[in-house]
């Protein structure tokens, strides 16, 4: 008998994952360990919507998964789909459950005072702005915020439109 080959193609190079050895007894022969077949097995690896199938055989259909990574996208993160197949079986056989509590992220406040600028004419407000935009240019990035709300300041004032 000519055994049944699943060939998975990765990087352009075929690679043989799993082997059905004999049609007959449905000997499944991965790279870890050989798999007696069964038809719910059989349905759960080659049908879109498997029927017919236990504990036993999800519990071979994991490992078959696990030897062969085609539940795996090229990164080695779990692959996602919205088929049937995916979401109803594939997906709670690897989602781990989580069992983290806590209270998040905790917001910290500063005491610092709130900088104020004052100003009188626009020129003030230019010279400062020609500042702030050199020491950026040297390279100090801390400054953008600045610079957005002094060339803000004369839009708001109506100075320009």
């Amino acid at each position: 008998m000519d055994p049944l080959i699943m060939r998975r193609y990765q990087s352009g190079c075929l690679v043989v994952k799993l082997v059905v050895k004999d049609k007959r007894t449905g000997l499944i022969e991965t790279e870890r360990k050989q798999i007696i077949g069964t038809p719910g097995l059989f349905q759960l690896i080659f049908y879109n919507k498997p029927v017919g199938y236990n504990n036993d055989d999800l519990k071979n259909y994991k490992s078959v998964l696990e030897t062969t990574n085609v539940h795996r996208d090229t990164r080695g993160r779990l692959a996602h789909s919205s088929k049937y197949k995916y979401t109803k079986i594939i997906k709670p056989m690897f989602s781990r459950q989580r069992n983290v509590a806590g209270t998040g992220m905790s917001m910290k406040y500063n005491n610092y005072p709130v900088e104020y600028v004052y100003w009188d004419s626009p020129n003030e407000l230019v010279d400062r702005l020609k500042l702030l935009v050199a020491s950026q240019s040297a390279g100090n990035n801390s400054h953008d915020n600045k610079i957005v709300a002094i060339i803000n300041e004369p839009r708001e004032v109506n100075i320009i439109c």
